[in-house]
C-alpha cells in the first residue's frame, strides 16, 4: 500500500492524513478538517469548498492582476474590468476559490441551493439538517424572516424565526478563528439583545447529532425564559 503525504504540507505522513508536525497543530486548533468536504486545511483559512465573500475594491498596485475575476477578460491591475465593476459594484459577492488559482462566481445561483423536506431552500447542509429537525417535529418556522431596527436603520435576517414560540434560531457557520464572521456574530447578538429577541445559536458542532442538540436547546428555552441559549 502507498505511503501518503501531509495534506496541509506535503510532507511524508505515512499511513495518515497529516505529518507529525501538523497532527501537533491540529491538536492546537490550527488546522481542521472540513465537516463537509472531509478536506483539510489550516483554521484561518476557508475550506475551498466554502464560500468566500469579496468587495470590490482594487488589488495592491504592486502585485496587479491582468485579467477580471469574473469574465476574464484585461482589467487593468483591478479585480474587474470596467463592464464587470458596473454590474457587481453595489453587491457583495459570493466566490469560490479553487485550487488557489480558479475562481468560481457563486452569487446569485449560490442563494437557495439546499432543498428541505418541507420545500424551503436553504445556503447550506447545516441549515437544512435545522430545517428538516423543525419541519419533521412540526415546529411551524420561517427562514430568514426580515427584521427591521429602526434605530439603525438596518435589515437583520436571522437564520430561523419560530413564531409560537416567538424565538429565533442562529446558526453559526465559522468557528473563531475567522475574526470578520466573529466580529458580526458578536454585532448581531448584541442588536438582538438590543430588541429582547430570544434566540437559540447552533454550531457545527451540534451538527454532528443536529436532533439531540436542537431537542435539548429548545427544551431549555421551554423550562424557562432564558434570552440567549447556547
Amino acid at each position: 500500500m502507498s505511503k501518503k503525504t501531509c495534506a496541509i504540507c506535503n510532507a511524508p505522513s505515512g499511513m495518515y492524513p497529516l505529518c507529525v508536525k501538523c497532527f501537533k497543530l491540529r491538536d492546537e486548533g490550527k488546522v481542521m478538517q472540513c465537516p463537509d468536504c472531509k478536506a483539510w486545511h489550516k483554521s484561518e483559512n476557508n475550506c475551498v469548498c466554502k464560500p468566500v465573500a469579496i468587495s470590490v475594491v482594487a488589488l495592491d498596485a504592486e502585485k496587479p492582476l491582468s485579467k477580471c475575476i469574473i469574465c476574464k477578460k484585461d482589467s487593468n491591475g483591478f479585480l474587474f474590468c470596467k463592464e464587470c465593476y458596473k454590474e457587481y459594484k453595489n453587491k457583495e459577492l459570493l466566490i469560490r476559490i479553487n485550487k488557489c488559482t480558479e475562481i468560481e462566481l457563486l452569487d446569485e445561483t449560490y442563494d437557495g441551493i439546499y432543498t428541505c423536506k418541507d420545500g424551503h431552500r436553504v445556503k447550506s447542509k447545516s441549515e437544512r439538517s435545522i430545517d428538516d429537525y423543525l419541519f419533521e417535529n412540526d415546529i411551524p418556522h420561517i427562514y430568514e424572516r426580515e427584521v427591521y431596527v429602526k434605530k439603525y436603520d438596518k435589515v437583520l435576517r436571522p437564520d430561523f424565526y419560530l413564531p409560537k414560540k416567538d424565538i429565533y434560531i442562529e446558526h453559526w457557520g465559522f468557528g473563531e478563528s475567522n475574526k470578520a464572521y466573529t466580529e458580526s456574530k458578536k454585532y448581531k447578538l448584541e442588536l438582538y439583545e438590543e430588541q429582547g429577541f430570544t434566540v437559540i445559536s447552533t454550531y457545527e458542532k451540534d451538527m454532528q447529532n443536529p436532533e439531540m442538540s436542537l431537542k435539548k436547546k429548545l427544551e431549555t428555552y421551554d423550562d424557562g425564559k432564558i434570552n440567549f441559549i447556547d
